[in-house]
């Protein structure tokens, strides 16, 4: 079930006040890196391990993401109108 207070798409924060989701601040790094990218280890660098998890929860939105394999990490990158 979706939490209605959740806003990702836009990635301002909820109703009322408080900081963004996970979800919103991956968002919103993928807006901020553009054509270039965030790779899988930056997401654990920013204090979210499980970035991966937050990129799944983006594209069952409908959110359209590229995935590359670099060695062993990921790069993911924004595509469509999503990408800005």
């Amino acid at each position: 079930m979706r939490d209605s207070r959740r806003t990702p798409r836009t990635g301002s924060p909820r109703p009322g006040g408080g900081s963004m989701t996970q979800t919103e601040r991956v968002l919103s790094m993928l807006r901020t890196a553009g054509k270039q990218g965030i790779r899988s280890d930056q997401f654990f660098h920013c204090g979210m391990p499980r970035g991966a998890a937050r990129i799944r929860d983006l594209r069952d939105e409908g959110v359209e993401i590229e995935s590359v394999r670099e060695g062993k990490y990921t790069r993911y990158t924004l595509v469509g109108m999503d990408a800005g």
